[in-house]
């Protein structure tokens, strides 16, 4: 069975952009800054193809499924804090509430200004800490 992901590196692809699915599950390109907007055009046009429809035409979470995401997103933090790794510190719920889920995320201790896990350790933390979504029910 061929996944989204699978999907929208395949459209990208034929659209000149040519993508790498991680292990995390994340897909890769590599485009330079002269063609970001049409990299940006062409991506919301292959998810939306490679999903069936529109992402950004789904309502936002209700303040149930985030009070939900968050508990999941603390018990995140305490798998990443179990492995060593310290998650940033959460924000009151509400304050997460306010910000609709989108100010914070245990994985944000990762990333450009945070810590560079090797491949390897990266796979595992994801799959000992899988991230959690808002829309898992």
């Amino acid at each position: 069975m061929v996944d989204a992901a699978e999907r929208i590196v395949d459209c990208m692809a034929a659209q000149g952009f040519v993508g790498t699915i991680e292990s995390d599950g994340g897909i890769r390109f590599d485009y330079t800054p002269d063609q970001t907007d049409q990299f940006i055009e062409t991506q919301e046009l292959c998810t939306a193809e490679s999903l069936g429809f529109d992402p950004s035409t789904v309502a936002a979470p209700t303040d149930s499924q985030l009070v939900v995401y968050y508990d999941r997103l603390l018990e995140n933090g305490q798998c990443l804090r179990g492995l060593g790794y310290e998650a940033p510190t959460p924000p009151s719920l509400e304050v997460f509430l306010e910000s609709g889920g989108l100010i914070w995320h245990p994985y944000m201790a990762f990333g450009p200004d945070g810590l560079h896990p090797s491949d390897a350790e990266w796979e595992v933390i994801n799959q000992t800490c899988p991230q959690p979504s808002v829309w898992e029910p």
